[in-house]
């Protein structure tokens, strides 16, 4: 077939070279063997992503594409992100991004908004009870016993539509401040204390402007990271990999930065490269 770490003939193949690299890498960080906890958690549901396969109410609600969209906006501003289950512990945790949680239960509500750091729930969350049934309060269920909001009407949308949301909206009665509007006038990001819903199907703009607010709520070290960049904190290194096709200048988004404090790559990484600095106390 084709060579792995050793070509048929027993000569080092490519990926024998990259792994002896990666080998003598690892040994130059002499990284600790455990990873340390995430400053962000995202809380990711099967449960969740089953009820939407089952009924998406609309063709283009796809759960994993809604996770994907708010890790891709929380990675884009350099944050480290756990994933974890609805029932994970969320203490010491900076900020917690929940995509959707469908089937919410008064425990976890409870368990949730004792938590005193930025919380986002999104779009659909609350809007079935455990036998799919809408409750008889109306969505979002269990959480405006900590938010005073309710949905009252909700459409999947069709593309191509001129206004802010895209794929899924919801009408509200609401208490709660909205933060954002629609260009009909209708709220669609709701804040009471440090609890936010989001009543629509967000777009990039929205995601990143919603992500900054929270990130500087919590006092978290924030970036605007180019495409295709992305960088990982660990154990007091950070680490930067070029995901892009074309080479991307480290002094641009870290101005900080000095070529003295590289200790794997360069400053201008080119694609498909990494780089490696000791990070500065935030």
């Amino acid at each position: 077939m084709h060579a792995g770490l050793l070509r048929p003939d027993h000569e080092i193949a490519t990926g024998g070279e990259e792994a002896k690299q990666a080998a003598e890498d690892l040994q130059l960080l002499s990284l600790p063997k455990k990873t340390g906890k995430a400053p962000v958690a995202m809380v990711f549901s099967y449960e969740a992503d089953w009820l939407f396969q089952t009924q998406p109410q609309g063709q283009d609600f796809r759960y994993i594409e809604l996770t994907f969209e708010m890790y891709s906006a929380l990675r884009q501003l350099g944050l480290n992100i756990d994933i974890i289950s609805p029932d994970a512990d969320l203490g010491g945790y900076q900020m917690v991004v929940i995509p959707s949680l469908p089937i919410l239960t008064t425990e976890q509500v409870t368990r949730i908004a004792a938590l005193d750091v930025p919380i986002l729930f999104g779009p659909r969350s609350g809007s079935k009870t455990a036998d799919l049934q809408i409750p008889t309060e109306l969505p979002p269920g269990p959480l405006q016993e900590v938010m005073p909001i309710k949905v009252t009407r909700v459409g999947s949308m069709r593309p191509g539509l001129p206004d802010s949301a895209s794929r899924w909206v919801e009408e509200m009665e609401a208490s709660s401040v909205s933060e954002e509007f629609s260009e009909s006038g209708q709220g669609y990001v709701y804040k009471d204390n440090n609890i936010r819903y989001l009543s629509i199907w967000p777009t990039v703009d929205l995601l990143a402007a919603l992500f900054q607010a929270m990130g500087v709520e919590s006092g978290l070290q924030l970036f605007s990271l180019p495409p295709g960049l992305r960088v990982r904190r660990h154990e007091g290194f950070v680490f930067a990999f070029n995901y892009g096709l074309s080479a991307c200048d480290l002094k641009r988004v870290f101005p900080t930065l000095g070529e003295d404090q590289l200790i794997i790559g360069s400053m201008s990484l080119s694609a498909a490269e990494t780089a490696v600095w000791k990070s500065s106390p935030d």
